[in-house]
């Protein structure tokens, strides 16, 4: 079987969740509207040692409208007041901003302590 890559496809927009490891405070971070390119595809000769082969993915997060608050936002990450349900369902659902929701007008991020998750 090949699989083919077709040149034309639409890009499948996605909202990307992770949260550092060490991170003292285990802050949780979401980009929305991210699109990916195409990875860098190589090879390596097998040397003496096997050597784990990285590859590169550009992850692109373009801003979202979120009516419940009237702002395009591209990123949200919790904070130390972020409420325990919000922070333990943060990889359950994604978050969304909502309407008790206190956005960071810094431009560092978003201060997400207004309860529920959106979509």
């Amino acid at each position: 079987k090949i699989l083919y890559e077709e040149a034309d496809a639409a890009a499948i927009h996605f909202a990307l969740l992770f949260q550092f490891e060490g991170d003292a405070k285990g802050v949780r971070h979401v980009f929305y509207n991210c699109t990916a390119a195409r990875p860098t595809t190589g090879s390596e000769t097998k040397g003496e040692s096997i050597e784990a082969k990285t590859e590169t993915l550009t992850i692109t997060a373009k801003s979202a409208y979120f009516s419940a608050v009237e702002k395009n936002v591209v990123k949200a990450r919790t904070a130390d007041d972020t409420s325990d349900t919000i922070y333990n369902g943060w990889f359950s659902d994604v978050h969304t901003p909502t309407a008790s929701a206190t956005p960071a007008s810094s431009g560092s991020g978003s201060s997400n302590s207004g309860s529920g998750s959106g979509n």
